[in-house]
């Protein structure tokens, strides 16, 4: 160690003027030369220090898995519900989850592993450990920091199994709302159908009507058919008047026949009443009785037509509901890592060499300023006026 001796070669004497002071750097590399064994101490404590620290640091391991998600694949996609985002962003989202985050603590049993009973600390220190994240390929990459190589590896999967139950869950709440809404759709639907097949119904008891075609076929032959007896009639009436008059039994029986048949020529063509089921309907309401039998078969169609596609659309929400899956695949499970992540303590080691060397020097040169400042009578008067002000003198 160094004397108390203020004279290192560092100190001018008082013959030597002050503006002829300056460094020698011979004898500062003697100065530092004589502290030597500061500097190995200062070395040495810094070292130990360092190492200490360095080793007492806990190892971490780091474990790797990742996954792919498939957007598009199925009506119950949850990315089709957040169409605004893409998918690998989507499920970093959900990765980081409270409720990923409070499935992965029941199966890991974190709250032992932490050694608390608050589930919000608990997040913390999962959230601490886990670095999720998207790279430009949609890869989701988790990575899970823990001292323990094996529950590094177990956290890490514990993710894969908690965002498949989290994606399950809300692909059959989606399935099921579609269900419920084309279930309540068909229920309506098939209650409209009734109705309509009861307004058809009732129409066909009102009018008669069954197949308007071939009723009203028929009722326009059974016109024409009694306008061509009324003209044969008539006929036979006009040669039987060229030779008899009014009062022959002839002539009066083809009057009568005449007569009926323009009267059954008139309610073929007038009649007001309604006819019987699947009769002909009088000819002055075909249009009408046509009309009100087309548009209630119409409602009837419409509404099967309807009930039939709805019926399709809810069995295809039903199946999959049923086989409602996860829309994402796993590229890499997580393995036990073999090499710890952290610490590096190679290169630390390396760096506190450096540091040690650093900090060995600037103490001897810390104390060598020191020494100078101490000892040199120029400074003499600054220093008393310094102990002065502090009341030492």
């Amino acid at each position: 160690m160094i004397s108390d001796s203020p004279d290192h070669g560092l100190i001018p004497h008082s013959g030597e003027g002050a503006s002829d002071q300056g460094i020698d750097l011979l004898a500062l590399v003697a100065a530092f030369c004589e502290e030597w064994r500061l500097a190995l101490t200062t070395f040495l404590v810094v070292m130990v220090i360092c190492i200490a620290i360095i080793f007492s640091l806990r190892k971490q391991y780091v474990a790797v898995c990742s996954i792919v998600p498939q957007a598009g694949q199925s009506n119950n996609d949850l990315s089709s519900l957040f169409s605004n985002r893409s998918p690998s962003t989507l499920y970093v989202g959900l990765l980081q989850s409270r409720t990923v985050a409070d499935d992965i603590i029941d199966q890991a049993h974190l709250l032992d592993y932490f050694h608390t009973r608050s589930r919000e600390i608990a997040r913390d220190e999962l959230a601490d450990k886990t670095t999720v994240t998207s790279g430009s390929d949609s890869i989701v990459i988790i990575k899970v920091k823990d001292p323990s190589a094996s529950q590094a590896a177990l956290i890490s999967n514990a993710y894969l199994t908690g965002l498949e139950h989290l994606n399950g869950v809300m692909s059959e709440d989606s399935s099921r709302q579609t269900r419920e809404f084309f279930q309540a759709q068909l229920q309506q639907e098939r209650d409209d159908l009734n109705k309509a097949e009861t307004q058809l119904e009732q129409t066909q008891q009102k009018t008669g009507i069954i197949q308007p075609e071939t009723q009203t076929q028929i009722g326009l032959s059974a016109i024409a058919s009694t306008r061509a007896q009324i003209t044969n009639l008539e006929v036979q009436l006009a040669a039987v008047l060229q030779s008899e008059t009014e009062d022959n039994p002839q002539v009066k029986l083809l009057r009568s026949q005449i007569a009926q048949l323009r009267a059954s020529e008139g309610a073929l063509e007038n009649g007001r009443s309604s006819s019987p089921v699947g009769a002909a309907p009088p000819a002055g309401q075909m249009p009408q009785n046509d009309l009100d039998f087309v548009r209630a078969q119409r409602d009837v169609q419409y509404h099967n037509a309807v009930v039939s596609a709805l019926s399709n659309q809810y069995e295809a929400a039903r199946l999959t509901e049923d086989v409602s899956r996860p829309n994402f695949q796993i590229v890499d499970r997580a393995v036990v890592p073999e090499n710890k992540s952290w610490p590096p303590r190679k290169l630390m080691v390396l760096a506190s060499f450096f540091l040690a060397i650093i900090l060995g020097l600037s103490a001897v040169g810390g104390r060598l300023v020191y020494l100078r400042l101490i000892y040199n009578p120029a400074n003499q008067t600054g220093l008393l006026a310094i102990r002065r002000a502090f009341g030492q003198e």
